[in-house]
Parts: structure tokens; C-alpha cells; sequence
């Protein structure tokens, strides 16, 4: 069965746990899928694997079976080093496109240069961080008698098409509500992704590489719609560099203001240790001119709510100023003032939109 994309929908899904997503680009075209099969049975208790022998290279395999861990031990994670490397062509992120007779729901789709997913190997739900792609496919209900793709047809599609790219298949099963208590609603359900559905079995397929460890998570239903996870682990690319304090001068005197970007705990105002030297250079630079005063002004992207943003922009530009004065910098010189997503740099559409509306300004008053 060959892949295709079609148009979109308007938004309305089963799946659907989170706010309209947006189109997402570059989606690579997957071929040579086999015919259709028997799906794996459903493990018959939730939070049980199913399990396989391992495969040559470049083959299909499902993880080991394993002895079950001492009582009141905690579950080991998936051992990443048993899968096979892979040497197949994978092309261009996500790898893997629709099926034919199914859509991209571009309202609710999305790809994230990085962003934290999880991902259940059939003991824990593991967060993996790096490039994220979360698509949701729905069925093709046009016609009078429209044919619909079984819930059996997208996962042995899916199975044939990773077989070739040298997945491992880790986990076929119903996501135990156990294990998101384990980590907490509110951080699952933030970074919950299509193929995490708790109502419906997921597949959850490993492609590991010389060079890449590439996570795919399939959560399908028998209305033919199903949503899929993709997840390449990677660091987060720098975002932050320290502008000695003469380059902060010459930007201060030539626009009257600069954008610093330090780190801060996730939607707190806590600044973490790699802001320090560029916190340096703006005292360096405060110490050498002393008649200079700057405005410390707090930005941040458009997650969360206006109010909520005011607020947590507000109090990281007070951090700034708190910490400039410990390192002996006169309060009186400093003002602090945030506001919020009202003045954006770029887009908020994309990660990298957001990483650079996520700001402390210095401006010269």
C-alpha cells in the first residue's frame, strides 16, 4: 500500500487532547509498504509488552523478553544498545508520510526544532528530547459509501515501512494510566503527542543509527483516522552567545537598546548558571560607564496565557536587575518592566520564532 498526502479538514478529531495545531512541512513520501496482516494482539493487561527475537540489521525486531525486576525495584528503561544499527536511507525529517485515503489534519499537526516527547517502551514513559513531529491523519469520509482504511491496514503499513528502515518495535499496547501518574498530568498531558493516545492501543517503534536515535509512536483507530510521533533525540541547539561588554556599548549607543537571551528555568524566573557571563559583561559594561542607566525589559513567546506571560516577564527582568545589583551595580541605575508577547521579534509559529521573542532588553534611558 503506497503513501499519499491530501488536503486538510476542518478541526475536529477523536484523538484530539490539545490546541489547533499548524501545518506541517516537509513531509518525505514513503514507499515499497507490503500488503496488509493481523495486527499483534493487544497485550491482555495493560502495561505488558509483547515481545520478539531480535533481527539482523536493517530487519524488523521487537525488544527481548526480560526478567521481571525485584519487587519494589523500579522498572529499568529500554536498553537502546540491543537494537540493531540501521544503515537504510531515511531521507528528510519525518521520514514517513500519510497513507492513501487519509489527510493531514494541518489544523492540529506540528514540528518542533525542539521539543520534549514521550514515548512508552513498555515499562516507563521516557522523555526524549530533540526534533518532534506530531501529525494527526484523518480517514477520507467523502462519498456516500466511503472506504475507510482498518485500524489492522495502518498498522501493518506502518510496521512493513519501519521493518525497512531497521525499526525495532519496543511496545504494542494500552499506555497504563499508572505510568503517567508517574510523571504527573500536567507534565504528560503538556507534551502530549498523537501516538500517546491512553484510550487506544500505541506502537512505539525505535530506529536507532550510526548517527541518530529516531523514535516513532503510532496510535490508530478503526474510523481509519490515527496519529503518529516522530522524535530524533538531539541537544537543544544553542541559542545564547555572550556579547563582550564594548559590542553592548556600541549596540546601546548606536540603536539605544539590545536583546540579550539567558537562559531561565522552564516558565520560571529563575536564571540558570549559563547566563552568568553574559550577566558579567552587562556589569562590566554598567562599571565602566557610570553615568549609564538601562531599562531591563522582560519578553516572552505566546505559550500560555497574555496574563500569565505579563507576569512571568515581569519578575525574570526583575531577576536581572536583582542580579546585576548583588554584583554591585546601583539599584537606582537599573529599572525593571516586562512585557509579556505584546512586542514579538518573529513569528510565534515556529520554535526557533519562539526562542527569539524569548528575551531581556537593555535599553538606555
Amino acid at each position: 500500500m503506497s503513501f499519499f498526502l491530501y488536503g486538510h479538514k476542518p478541526f475536529s478529531h477523536p484523538l484530539m487532547h490539545q490546541t489547533p495545531r499548524l501545518l506541517l512541512s516537509g513531509l518525505a513520501l514513503a514507499a515499497g509498504l507490503g500488503a496488509c496482516g493481523r495486527k499483534d494482539q493487544v497485550a491482555g493487561q495493560a502495561g505488558q509488552p509483547t515481545t520478539a527475537t531480535a533481527a539482523t540489521p536493517g530487519a524488523a525486531a521487537t525488544a527481548p523478553s526480560e526478567t521481571p525486576p525485584a519487587a519494589g525495584a523500579a522498572p529499568a528503561a529500554f536498553d537502546v544498545s540491543t537494537v540493531p544499527v540501521s544503515t537504510a536511507k531515511l531521507g528528510r525529517f519525518p521520514y514517513i508520510a500519510g497513507l492513501k485515503g487519509t489527510s493531514l489534519n494541518t489544523n492540529n499537526s506540528k514540528e518542533f526544532d525542539f521539543e520534549r516527547a514521550y514515548v512508552y517502551d513498555g515499562k516507563t514513559l521516557l522523555a526524549i528530547e530533540g526534533k518532534v513531529s506530531r501529525r494527526l491523519f484523518d480517514a477520507d469520509r467523502s462519498g456516500e459509501n466511503p472506504k475507510k482504511l482498518s485500524e489492522l491496514a495502518i498498522d501493518r503499513n506502518y510496521e512493513n515501512l519501519l521493518k525497512e528502515l531497521g525499526a525495532v518495535k519496543v511496545w504494542t499496547g494500552i499506555i497504563p494510566k499508572e505510568a503517567v501518574d508517574k510523571i504527573g498530568n500536567d507534565e504528560f498531558y503538556k507534551h502530549e503527542g498523537f501516538g500517546t493516545d491512553m484510550n487506544n492501543a500505541s506502537d512505539t517503534y525505535l530506529i536507532r543509527q550510526k548517527d541518530k536515535e529516531i523514535w516513532v509512536q503510532l496510535n490508530s483507530q478503526s474510523e481509519g483516522d490515527y496519529g503518529i510521533d516522530v522524535v530524533e533525540k538531539a541537544v537543544m541547539p544553542t541559542l545564547t552567545t555572550v556579547m563582550p561588554a564594548a559590542d553592548l556599548k556600541k549596540t546601546l549607543e548606536a540603536d539605544g537598546h539590545v536583546a540579550l537571551y539567558l537562559n531561565f528555568d522552564t516558565d520560571k524566573a529563575t536564571l540558570r548558571p549559563d547566563a552568568q557571563p553574559t550577566l558579567a559583561e552587562v556589569q562590566k559594561l554598567l562599571a565602566d560607564s557610570p553615568n549609564l542607566r538601562l531599562a531591563v525589559q522582560g519578553h516572552t513567546d505566546n505559550t500560555s496565557t497574555p496574563a500569565h506571560n505579563q507576569q512571568l516577564s515581569e519578575a525574570r527582568a526583575q531577576a536581572v536587575v536583582a542580579s546585576l545589583a548583588q554584583a554591585g551595580i546601583a539599584a537606582s541605575r537599573l529599572q525593571a518592566a516586562g512585557f509579556g508577547q505584546t512586542k514579538p521579534l518573529a513569528e510565534n509559529t515556529t520554535e526557533t520564532g519562539k526562542a527569539k521573542n524569548r528575551r531581556v532588553e537593555l535599553v538606555k534611558m
